[in-house]
């Protein structure tokens, strides 16, 4: 679900120390990670018992042993304690990770208790040592059924009265959300606000405990909650009906688990109408057994394909026979490849961990390897996502207003997305593989590589690959926030009309990782922010953001060929510098330019800084310059096609004779091999020499600390800007980070580092729908039919007293209402533009337009 977490649960506690009272020997000191456990049935009083002991971590189980006279892995080994008589100690050390343990306690009577029976009673003891002296506390419970559970802390030595039975940790978090004493609405009705709500089965045996969890979620503000798995335990869901959680995420994964072939190593084989059928029986089973779980009917559900997931592994002949055809479709000979015939013409097999080492054996000088390299990979992105696109029309066959989704993940983590990771997100769209755009933005709080307000760039990422549909976005908001980047890294989203918010996940703490159960802040922020969000539901639901009038060129195969994430640097940054100017920007493919889509849309300037662009995209952006539009251009974009082959297709449109670029920065790790998870990897810049053509009249622009200059250049009625650095990089570097009153901030610089992206857009009148009088405040308007918002986010750190926010409405507007402020006095600049002003003492607020 996110970068790196299976480092995060490594098993790692402190060494405990525990000494005895002045006057008696002390016990010897424990080893490392030790911990014992002594469980005594207090009722019923008159059988006798054994206990199943199962010591979780967050993530995955620690152990598992059974407690009778005796301790054993097997039941019938530890043997049946006699009524009455109290448990051994059981070792259980190693159990507490950072994120705790849970530590549940399976009763086994005999006779086994009845349904309808008073439960079990018991004592827990949790110690250093096996011994009384090394107690740390000593808990009682009681539940209905047979089971208790009790959470240990990461330092138990530290932290004993956080050793809390469910029971008590239920209360103690109950507790803390009435403590905040927030009003009870209004609350989302249209807007989705869910949170993974995991009983793990067996947690769950007393409705009470559940009671309060949904007490809980609903005092948050949620109105929606997960099944995994196939869903809660039936009295779960009922309770959740009564909460007013009603909607639902279900996880119908089958697409990943498709036939293996043993004689291909594993994979499958690429027969689809086997695989129509087995997807037929395997969602046709799943939503029938989903349809029995929910006694109570069915919520309104979104349908979770495949959570981050990786391309499919197909092989075999069927594999080699598709893949002929599919090159056909596109125009391709064997000739294409170096081959005389398709018999001869056999594609690459990729996985996603193995792409880049496959990459590194490629014969770069070879073309024809680096067409078969490179069309493999395509074709390796088509099949999963035909794949996925049957899966879904199974979905909304069997299960008629589903939509589905898969969690991509940015593509800044992993390759998300992209060809390299198997699941091109712009394939997808094309082949309709999922029928919503969803994504995660593990943004934490914020950082100059990935700031918080750079949520957009992912709700208009998953908008662009969709497209010409128009679906319902989400967004996990993860549970590495606080109170204000909360509400922060939400507003960014909101303001590119998502609609569907899955915080993850509330938790409870004990039932599974990357839970925010015990984050008092984000608690409180989430809290806050749904209620916000309730106060302008309607509008927020209808809301569209005004058009955008700048687009940033996805050049598809770059990140085949990509070297380091230099290029994934400076798309950001433009689009993040872009964003800190108030001008909206839509992400476009180079199939969308290619085919024509891009130009019919009536964009006033194109952002461009992949150097591999395919040909027929590159011609169309020089026939779009030439009949009028403007160019922003890396030094080094378009310097090769598709196949990594040098090009001159934009030599003359540049004004140039010669360009070549050098890599610049900390080079220790320059030419190492990529590794797919290595998400901090270091960005290089670049400094590009360009040598113009003789009859090149070109215009610099003021480029200080830079030895080659940008410049602009006419080129027939449209106009290129050419910029030979990364100036991406210098945004990035110039940002500084600072811990402000309202919350921690990153600051990027507001002169000439900005300008020289900014400047182009403002030059060819892409003016901002909205803007405020202070850096880095972003006004988002959002407007349906006859009201609108502005949602305002302030990312400085600090309040501003005095907040000037100037906005064009679409529809003429005489009210104004602050959910902070109250009433505002509107003011009219001209005949569009309006303006407003208010103290921002809090990070957020939203505007009410009428």
């Amino acid at each position: 679900m996110r970068p790196g977490w299976s480092l995060v649960y490594c098993v790692s506690i402190a060494v405990l120390f525990l000494c005895c009272a002045a006057g008696k020997a002390a016990p010897a000191p424990p080893k490392p990670d030790q911990l014992f456990v002594r469980v005594s049935l207090l009722s019923p009083p008159d059988r006798p018992w054994r206990v199943q002991i199962v010591a979780q971590k967050p993530g995955g189980k620690v152990q598992s042993v059974f407690a009778g006279i005796t301790v054993a892995n097997t039941a019938k080994e530890a043997g049946l304690l006699a009524a009455g008589q109290a448990g051994g100690w059981v070792d259980l050390s190693g159990a507490p990770s950072p994120g705790g343990a849970t530590v549940r306690l399976l009763f086994e009577t005999q006779p086994a208790l009845e349904n309808g029976s008073q439960g079990v009673n018991a004592r827990i003891d949790v110690a250093t040592a096996a011994d009384d002296a090394a107690i740390l506390r000593s808990v009682t419970d009681h539940d209905p059924g047979n089971i208790i559970a009790i959470r240990i802390p990461a330092d138990p030595v530290k932290d004993p009265d956080r050793i809390l039975t469910i029971r008590e940790d239920t209360q103690r978090r109950l507790d803390k959300v009435k403590a905040l004493n927030l009003p009870d609405g209004p609350r989302p009705r249209k807007i989705w606000c869910m949170t993974g709500f995991r009983s793990n089965g067996e947690f769950y045996t007393d409705p009470a405990i559940a009671e309060m969890d949904f007490d809980i979620v609903r005092r948050l503000g949620m109105n929606g909650y997960w099944q995994q798995n196939g869903g809660q335990p039936g009295e779960l869901r009922k309770m959740a009906a009564a909460h007013g959680l009603d909607r639902s995420t279900v996880y119908w994964r089958s697409v990943e688990t498709l036939p293996a072939d043993k004689e291909l190593g594993g994979a499958t084989r690429l027969d689809w109408n086997a695989l129509d059928l087995y997807l037929d029986k395997v969602y046709r089973d799943s939503i029938a057994v989903t349809r029995k779980q929910h006694p109570f009917g069915m919520p309104e559900v979104v349908a979770d394909l495949m959570d981050e997931p990786d391309g499919l592994h197909f092989d075999g002949p069927e594999y080699r026979q598709a893949f002929g055809q599919y090159a056909q479709q596109q125009g391709l000979s064997p000739q294409s490849f170096g081959k005389g015939a398709w018999d001869q013409v056999a594609p690459l097999a990729f996985r996603w961990r193995s792409f880049f080492e496959q990459r590194a054996k490629l014969d770069a000088r070879d073309e024809s390897a680096r067409r078969l390299f490179y069309w493999s990979a395509r074709f390796w992105n088509y099949a999963t996502a035909r794949t996925y696109a049957m899966a879904t029309r199974k979905v909304e066959q069997y299960a008629p207003g589903t939509g589905t989704r898969v969690n991509f993940g940015p593509p800044w983590w992993y390759d998300y997305g992209t060809l390299p990771r198997g699941i091109d997100a712009f394939e997808f769209g094309r082949l309709r593989g999922v029928t919503l755009g969803f994504n995660e933005d593990w943004v934490g709080h914020g950082n100059p590589r990935v700031p918080l307000e750079s949520d957009t760039l992912l709700m208009d990422w998953s908008r662009a690959a969709a497209r010409p549909a128009t679906p319902l976005l989400g967004c996990y908001i993860t549970r590495d926030a606080d109170r204000a980047s909360v509400k922060l890294r939400t507003f960014a989203c909101l303001a590119r009309e998502a609609k569907i918010f899955d915080f993850y996940y509330y938790g409870p703490a004990y039932t599974f990782f990357d839970h925010w159960s015990d984050n008092a802040s984000m608690v409180q922020g989430v809290a806050e922010l749904t209620r916000d969000i309730g106060a302008a539901d309607d509008v927020l639901w209808d809301g569209r953001a005004p058009k955008a009038e700048t687009a940033l060129l996805y050049s598809q195969p770059w990140p085949v060929w990509k070297t380091d994430d230099t290029e994934q640097c400076e798309q950001m940054m433009a689009y993040v510098a872009l964003l800190h100017a108030g001008v909206p920007v839509d992400i476009v493919s180079d199939t969308e330019i290619a085919d024509g889509r891009f130009a019919a849309r009536g964009y006033k300037c194109l952002y461009s800084v992949n150097e591999s662009v395919p040909a027929a995209a590159a011609a169309e952006i020089e026939r779009w310059v030439h009949a009028g539009g403007r160019l922003w251009a890396s030094g080094w974009a378009a310097m090769a096609d598709e196949y990594n082959t040098p090009t001159d297709t934009w030599d003359k449109m540049l004004g140039i004779k010669l360009r070549q670029w050098k890599p610049t920065g900390d080079l220790k790790r320059l030419g190492q091999p990529i590794r797919p998870d290595d998400w901090t990897r270091p960005i290089f810049g670049r400094d590009v020499a360009i040598e113009p053509a003789d009859d090149a009249a070109i215009q610099s622009i003021e480029s200080p600390g830079h030895e080659h200059k940008a410049y602009r250049r006419a080129w027939g009625k449209g106009l290129v800007q050419v910029v030979p650095w990364t100036a991406g990089k210098d945004y990035m570097d110039g940002a500084t980070e600072k811990a402000g009153s309202l919350a921690k901030a990153t600051l990027f610089p507001e002169d000439a580092r900005r300008k020289i992206f900014t400047g182009l857009a403002a030059d060819a009148g892409a003016s901002p729908p909205a803007i405020t009088s202070a850096s880095q405040v972003l006004a988002w308007p959002l407007w349906t039919q006859n009201k609108g918002v502005i949602l305002l986010a302030n990312y400085t750190g600090e309040p501003v007293s005095e907040l000037h926010v100037t906005f064009v409405a679409p529809l003429p507007i005489t009210k104004a209402h602050s959910l902070r402020q109250g009433e505002l006095a509107l003011g009219r600049l001209d005949q569009d533009g309006l303006q407003l002003t208010l103290p921002m003492d809090e990070v957020t607020d939203i505007i009410l337009l009428e």
